[in-house]
């Protein structure tokens, strides 16, 4: 079944309207004009593992906190930094995020930084910042307030061991010089997006999300249902937010496609 019908926008965009539940493919979608882009998604396959349909306020998956990333497709594409629409989100509190997140997701090296994305009413709690960047193009301190003593100073130390020393709440978004490229999150001009950091504000108290693109190493930011079920099922993320549907990585059948194999350099 399609995940929804579409309609187009201003743009000339694809976008979909009245989402209805949708269901995971089994193997490789097939190949698609490149001329284009679709009018419409086309149907993903049928599935014994039923989506949970996420309509009224969004929850936060309920497995948490054991679902350490999740993804988010959701509206229209969207191309340079990922603002929601097309984002890998997980908690910027986890020490281990930065590296396993770039290793075993994003299949890079291990110091890459990653960007927050903030609740624009809370960002002056967490960082140095008194302007809105709703498209993360600034960069600023983390409020000192929030800084923890490493355990140790780092000097002459591998470079990997330098980067994932903690030096705040938030370390997985926290670069070596306690800075960060933010993005603020409004609740008018980003609502869906905003939804989901309250929901993990009400659950944690932290208003903080890591925000990277959803896309692996070699590739461009997913487009398709298709392109995000296929990278979905073949990163070690727990859930994928699809328009209206929830996904869960562990009830979903083996893939039979081809796998996403990136060699690092």
């Amino acid at each position: 079944m399609p995940c929804g019908r579409t309609t187009r926008s201003s743009s000339g965009h694809a976008r979909p309207s009245s989402p209805t539940p949708c269901t995971a493919p089994t193997s490789a979608p097939a190949a698609r004009a490149t001329t284009s882009p679709p009018t419409s998604p086309r149907p993903i396959g049928p599935s014994s593992a039923s989506p949970t349909p996420t309509s009224g306020p969004i929850a936060w998956p309920p497995c948490w906190p054991r679902a350490r990333w999740w993804r988010c497709a959701r509206g229209a594409w969207s191309s340079g930094p990922a603002l929601g629409h097309r984002s890998i989100l997980a908690d910027a509190r986890d020490p281990e995020v930065q590296r396993s997140l770039n290793l075993r997701v994003k299949q890079r090296e291990g110091f890459r930084p990653f960007a927050p994305a903030v609740l624009a009413e809370h960002a002056a709690e967490w960082f140095d910042l008194d302007v809105a960047s709703p498209y993360m193009t600034f960069v600023a301190p983390v409020a000192a307030a929030r800084w923890v003593e490493p355990v140790a100073d780092g000097a002459g130390g591998a470079l990997t061991d330098v980067v994932a020393q903690v030096r705040s709440e938030i370390p997985a978004v926290t670069h070596v010089d306690h800075s960060a490229r933010i993005q603020t999150v409004d609740r008018d001009q980003a609502p869906a997006f905003h939804r989901i950091l309250e929901a993990f504000h009400r659950r944690t108290g932290c208003p903080v999300l890591v925000n990277t693109s959803f896309n692996i190493r070699g590739e461009p930011i997913v487009a398709t249902p298709d392109d995000a079920y296929r990278c979905f099922v073949n990163t070690d993320i727990d859930w994928l937010l699809l328009e209206d549907c929830l996904l869960e990585r562990a009830q979903q059948p083996p893939w039979t496609g081809p796998a996403l194999e990136i060699e690092l350099d």
